[in-house]
């Protein structure tokens, strides 16, 4: 019974390392300053830190927005929420021969501080990373397509 119980509580906290809410105060101001400036009009902004970066993640047009900056306020990276339409044709095709019975839930378009943009596309529990011509970078089982349904 410890087992489980100690197995329960290293599988815990080893998901909160990944990525930890935290509270706006607890953001810098260098990276508050650099988000009011880019995202003035957003409001009942959630904050995350994960792997030392800040994540300011807000709605617009029912559409999640993400902000992630370095500690000392440099934007380096947006992450937007699109419809699937919006994805490149090579990325549905690929999803849709490799999980025939599984619908895409999420679509992000990922711009980093060079101007690259990727895909993040969520199915069937699992986040795969595509270039913008469509081929895969990676894949990951995503634990939180199930933290964010709750």
């Amino acid at each position: 019974m410890n087992k489980v119980i100690l197995i329960l509580l290293a599988f815990c906290f080893t998901q909160q390392l990944k990525a930890q809410s935290i509270k706006e105060r607890d953001v810098p101001p260098a990276v508050i300053s650099s988000f009011s400036s880019l995202a003035p009009d957003a409001s009942k902004v959630k904050w995350e830190m994960e792997d030392g970066m800040y994540e300011g993640s807000y709605f617009t047009d029912k559409k999640e927005t993400s902000l992630v900056f370095s500690r000392d306020g440099i934007l380096t990276l947006t992450e937007h929420e699109i419809e699937i339409t919006d994805l490149p044709v090579g990325i549905v095709e690929y999803l849709t021969k490799q999980h025939p019975s599984s619908a895409i839930t999420e679509a992000t378009k990922v711009t980093d501080i060079y101007g690259v943009v990727n895909y993040e596309v969520d199915v069937a529990s699992i986040e795969y990373l595509f270039n913008q011509t469509g081929q895969m970078i990676s894949q990951e089982k995503d634990e939180e397509v199930d933290d964010d349904k709750e």
